[in-house]
């Protein structure tokens, strides 16, 4: 056969696949692009309206339905899969030659504006069922009381009420998976320490959060309303552009003034100034009621200012259009290695999930970096060497250092034990320094060094997982090379061939999906080789191709539907494959068989190679998901741990343009989109965790594992939100408020890194957790306290540091009055506090979370109990 041959059917396959692509109802990535934006706009408009008729209540009456949080985060996990779609086709775009009004690329601004909005949605949710499991909590707390005092006489509803408030409402379990701890115990105590019981979230006190939140919901009812009505402007005026493409256009009323995005900011200014009013008036101190409503405030706050930003985005994207009513068309501008490069990608998409798990690990993702790449330090080299050398607080030696070691790493380390905690700015060596660590220490020869390269290499699971590929494929031809006279025809004459492709289709990286793609391939192999041979016995072998092509045309097209239309597609993809083979063998007859003759080798060399790949992969390394679940969760739990602390760290610098804040603060984010990763892939391994069999145990516990990672979610987006807020506050408060409490916050982070490192080697020796885990509340505790004394005391000065920085200006105009200064310097002064008081709230809520995960993890485990200590050590 000439090369000609082989090249022109594939060529003729793909124009023809082109041109009906072409003419029957094309489908372009562009197109769905710009069908995703308007979906994702639609339902941040749904999220809003959900926000204003079921959040928020016309009585002004604090938010307590855990129905309606469920809800919003619904929306919410919809506006998410919205904004992943738009993701995925706007970069697939950038590769086709595009015929319409805008180019993909326009897009990409819009694109990560409206992530980030759902990032400050996403905390708004999180917030809020916060603020509704509170609510619940203290209704309870409230009805146990006045049961106490009334004395119920039905002993049995007493008992169930008890228990109601000891294990929590079902409602919250069903919300969010809440478990309360510390609510307190239902014996005949004092009424005083019921008292103190109520209301109380994991051992917190929230006396104030209901009169609070009544005070500045009408404001953010306005806020929501102005920002509702600004969404679906912004939606109709992309609409009219054909910028975007919705399946039910969007109807939207003239824009007054009044109703503008920036007055719908000025609602959130006083409710800030509202809660600002309240503390000078009452002189009461920040708790966690305070930290909370605060953070509700600031999500909203960044929500409104992504908002302004969407639309000028929009109006700039508008004015790019110079092709007037026509559309132009868009050449792709990326050059052939990031061609080639996004080729392999759409193809580790196409391949199944375990495909995708193995290529994520082969990018060695589970590995935790303590420092970044090479391209992040040259990144900071000069940028943190020019700030540091103007900045009066850094320190020369390390500024000398830096710039005499152009190729060090950068690196830095505090020396010295707990005599230095309150040293920050001093006493810092570089990582070459520090010695490593013994158990890591590299060989002294180059030998062991490559032993030692090699030995890695043939444990990574791609390599194992090529092995296991290889000997199944060696085996299943092992017919074909033997030199034994008449084997290698018995090969040929019954498609012996047929079993590598069998085996190919197959094997997969873990037990579970192995053994499940086995089942879906003797199903389907049966479904289409009764098909193929109906459709043989009509048209009498090769006698009747018409009639052949009919048949073949009426059975795939319940196959292409279980392809594309069920949650089964592997079954019509084999059964399509097999119908064409078994079709094409008795069309052709080369072997001279009878018709039935390919359906049952077809049949048989299909079950030795899943007899012979389920041989080798439980033989040769098996991969259990579950097994790998628990690693990838625990080295995720205790790459957790290390990012708070690093985050922690973030807030205890003063100088916030210093080398060494500007370095670890990209090294935090860094890290912060590693463990999404990290995440995603954890996630994908429950997945497959749920195609496993246990033959040994109990079923398992795939509903545990699930809301354990949840609720890992959720630890990630408050480590996030850490990151983001203390980015905000200023170097006077960090100077006053924050940095003579260093040593405190050290110890509050190391533990909750202790903390998630016990959880972590728990799961990963799947040992039973300590009688007591080292909570971090009471470093918590003891840390607001202080804070929250050195705030109240220097309250005064703050305020005139503010008012000296902020409003020079205004005081020397005399166009301001002394109701506008001081409405402007209640403005200042609360802006001053909202920014440390929502990363307050982040460290409680990361403080709730891994605590919740740790009872999630007791039930896995299991926990040491003593007789003496069954009670928290008290009784």
């Amino acid at each position: 056969m000439s090369i000609v041959g082989i090249i022109y059917p594939t060529l003729m396959g793909g124009a023809i696949a082109l041109l009906v692509n072409i003419t029957l109802w094309p489908e372009t990535a562009a197109k769905i692009s710009e069908e995703s934006f308007g979906s994702a706009l639609a339902s941040v408009s749904a999220v809003l309206d959900c926000i204003d008729t079921q959040i928020l209540k016309d009585d002004g009456a604090p938010f307590s339905d855990l129905s309606a949080s469920k809800k919003l985060r619904q929306t919410i996990q919809k506006l998410d899969g919205d904004i992943s779609k738009m993701q995925k086709s706007r970069k697939d775009a950038k590769y086709e030659i595009v015929i319409s009004h805008y180019c993909p690329l326009w897009y990409k601004s819009l694109a990560h504006t409206l992530d980030g909005m759902l990032q400050n949605l996403y905390g708004l949710s999180l917030a809020v069922e916060r603020e509704a499991q509170i609510m619940i909590s203290q209704k309870l707390g409230a009805q146990l009381n006045q049961n106490r005092k009334t004395n119920v006489a039905d002993p049995l509803l007493r008992e169930k009420r008890e228990f109601a408030f000891e294990s929590g409402d079902m409602l919250m379990r069903q919300g969010s998976g809440y478990i309360p701890m510390n609510t307190g115990e239902t014996d005949n105590r004092s009424e005083s320490n019921a008292t103190d019981t109520i209301g109380t979230l994991a051992g917190l006190e929230y006396r104030f959060i209901s009169q609070l939140n009544s005070s500045i919901q009408p404001e953010i009812r306005q806020f929501v309303n102005i920002s509702a009505f600004a969404m679906k402007s912004i939606r109709k005026k992309l609409e009219q552009h054909h910028v975007i493409h919705s399946k039910v256009p969007c109807v939207a009323e003239e824009k007054p003034d009044e109703r503008n995005l920036h007055s719908a900011l000025l609602k959130l200014d006083n409710a800030k100034i509202i809660l600002q009013k309240g503390f000078e008036e009452h002189h009461s101190e920040p708790r966690e009621d305070h930290y909370l409503i605060f953070t509700v405030l600031f999500s909203l706050t960044q929500f409104g200012k992504k908002l302004i930003e969407l639309e000028r985005q929009a109006d700039r994207l508008i004015k790019k259009r110079t092709t007037g009513r026509f559309p132009a068309i868009f050449f792709p501008r990326v050059n052939l290695k990031k061609w080639l490069g996004q080729t392999d990608e759409n193809l580790r998409m196409e391949n199944s999930l375990t495909g995708h798990v193995l290529y994520e690990q082969q990018q060695n993702l589970l590995q935790r970096e303590e420092t970044r790449k090479a391209d992040l330090k040259r990144e900071l080299n000069s940028k943190g060497h020019n700030s540091e050398q103007s900045d009066d607080h850094s320190s020369s030696s390390t500024v000398n250092q830096s710039t005499n070691n152009e190729h060090r790493s950068y690196g830095l380390r505090a020396r010295g034990g707990i005599e230095n905690r309150l040293s920050f700015e001093s006493d810092w060596v570089e990582e070459d320094d520090a010695k490593a660590a013994l158990h890591n220490q590299p060989g002294r020869h180059i030998w062991t060094r490559w032993l030692y390269a090699i030995s890695a290499w043939c444990k990574t699971d791609p390599f194992r997982y090529a092995v296991k590929f290889a000997v199944t494929m060696e085996l299943l031809a092992l017919m074909a090379w033997l030199p034994i006279p008449g084997v290698n025809d018995i090969y040929n004459n019954n498609h012996g061939q047929w079993a590598l492709l069998s085996a190919m289709v197959v094997i997969n990286f873990t037990v579970g999906s192995t053994l499940t793609q086995c089942f879906y391939r003797i199903v389907a192999t049966v479904v289409g080789a009764v098909c193929g041979y109906v459709s043989l016995l009509a048209s009498k072998g090769n006698s009747n191709p018409y009639v052949l092509a009919v048949m073949v045309l009426i059975f795939q097209v319940p196959m292409w539907y279980i392809l594309l239309g069920t949650k089964y597609p592997r079954i019509g993809f084999v059964s399509l494959l097999t119908l064409a083979v078994i079709i094409s063998t008795g069309y052709i007859d080369t072997y001279q068989e009878g018709l039935f003759a390919p359906v049952w080798k077809r049949t048989l060399t299909a079950i030795i190679a899943i007899v012979v790949v389920i041989l080798i992969d439980h033989l040769l390394w098996p991969v259990w998901a579950r097994n790998t679940l628990r690693k990838h969760l625990s080295a995720l739990l205790i790459g957790t741990g290390i990012q708070y602390s690093k985050v922690a760290s973030l807030v205890c610098q003063e100088n916030t343009r210093s080398f060494r804040y500007q370095y670890t603060l990209k090294d935090a984010e860094f890290n912060s989109k590693d463990l999404k990763r990290q995440y995603q892939m954890a996630c994908q391994m429950l997945t497959l965790a749920e195609m496993e069999p246990r033959i040994t145990k109990a079923s398992f516990p795939i509903e545990v594992y699930r809301e354990l990672l949840n609720h890992e979610k959720n630890v990630l987006y408050w480590i996030d939100h850490l990151l983001k807020t203390q980015q905000f506050i200023s170097e006077e408060v960090r100077k006053v408020i924050m940095n003579p409490l260093n040593s405190y916050r050290k110890e509050l982070a190391a533990a909750v890194h202790l903390y998630l490192f016990t959880l972590a080697g728990s799961l990963r020796t799947k040992s039973s957790l300590p009688a007591s885990l080292p909570s971090a509340e009471l470093s918590r505790q003891i840390l607001q306290r202080r804070q929250a004394q050195m705030w109240h005391d220097n309250f005064g000065m703050l305020a005139h540091l503010e008012t000296d920085n902020g409003s020079r200006e205004d005081k020397e105009s005399s166009a301001f009055s002394y109701e506008d200064l001081e409405k402007q310097r209640q403005k200042r002064a609360a802006e001053n506090q909202i920014y440390w008081q929502t990363y307050a709230a982040g460290t409680v809520e990361v403080i709730t979370e891994q605590e919740i995960m740790g009872q999630l993890i007791a039930k896995l485990m299991g926990q040491h109990v003593f007789k003496a200590a069954c009670k928290n050590w008290i009784d």
